[in-house]
C-alpha cells in the first residue's frame, strides 16, 4: 500500500514539475504589444508642437530567454489652421530592434538592444496654389542598454539609454539641408516603454 503511495506521489510530482516546465517555455518565448521608448526622430526641425510620427505601436517577440526582436511604426496627420494659412505634416515611423538579456534576476532583466529607425516626414503649405511642400528623411541606428520591470505576470514597464548615430536631410531639394549628430540618448524617468505580454 505504502508503494502505491509512493508512486502516486512520484507521478504527481512529475506532473507539477512537467507543467512547471511547459509553463517556463510558454514564458521564455512570450510576445506581446507595446513600445520601447524613443522620442521623434525629426526633433532637430523646428516644427513648433506638431507631432511627427514617433513608433510608438509595436511588439516584443521573446524567441528564446536570451533574444528577442521589437518591431514599431508611427503615423501621423497633422493639419494646422491659422487665419489663412494652411498647412498639414504627414510623417511615418518605422523602428527595429534585437534586445538581448545580459543579465537577469527576479521579475528584471538588463538588456543590450542594438536598433535602426527610418522616418519619413512631409510638410505641405496649402495656403497658395499649388501646395508646396518639403519632404523629410531620417535615419537612426543605436545602441541602447535597457532595464525591464515585470511589474506584473504578463505586464512590463522599461527605460532605456545608450548612444545613437542620426542623420537628417531635405529630400525634397537635394543637398540642401542635411544633419548628422551622434551622442548619447535617453531622457527622464517619466519616459518609459511598456509591453503587455498576449501570447
Amino acid at each position: 500500500m505504502k508503494s502505491i503511495r509512493f508512486a502516486t506521489l512520484g507521478a504527481l510530482l512529475v506532473l507539477v514539475a512537467s507543467s512547471a516546465n511547459t509553463a517556463r517555455a510558454a514564458d521564455e518565448t512570450m510576445g506581446g504589444l507595446g513600445f520601447h521608448v524613443s522620442g521623434s526622430p525629426f526633433a532637430g526641425i523646428n516644427l513648433s508642437s506638431a507631432p511627427t510620427a514617433t513608433p510608438t505601436l509595436g511588439l516584443r517577440q521573446w524567441f528564446s530567454p536570451k533574444a528577442g526582436l521589437d518591431l514599431g511604426v508611427g503615423y501621423n496627420v497633422f493639419n494646422s489652421t491659422q487665419g489663412s494659412q494652411k498647412e498639414t505634416l504627414t510623417g511615418y515611423a518605422l523602428a527595429a530592434g534585437l534586445p538581448l538579456v545580459l543579465k537577469e534576476w527576479d521579475h528584471v532583466n538588463f538588456i543590450l538592444r542594438p536598433g535602426v529607425q527610418y522616418a519619413k516626414l512631409k510638410d505641405e503649405d496649402k495656403t497658395l496654389t499649388p501646395t508646396t511642400s518639403t519632404e523629410w528623411s531620417t535615419l537612426t541606428v543605436s545602441g541602447d542598454l535597457e532595464v525591464e520591470w515585470m511589474v506584473a505576470n504578463k505586464v512590463s514597464l522599461s527605460a532605456a539609454q545608450g548612444i545613437g548615430w542620426s542623420s537628417l536631410q531635405e529630400d525634397s531639394s537635394p543637398g540642401t539641408q542635411k544633419f548628422t549628430s551622434f551622442g548619447a540618448t535617453g531622457s527622464n524617468f517619466t519616459q518609459l516603454g511598456f509591453h503587455v505580454y498576449l501570447w
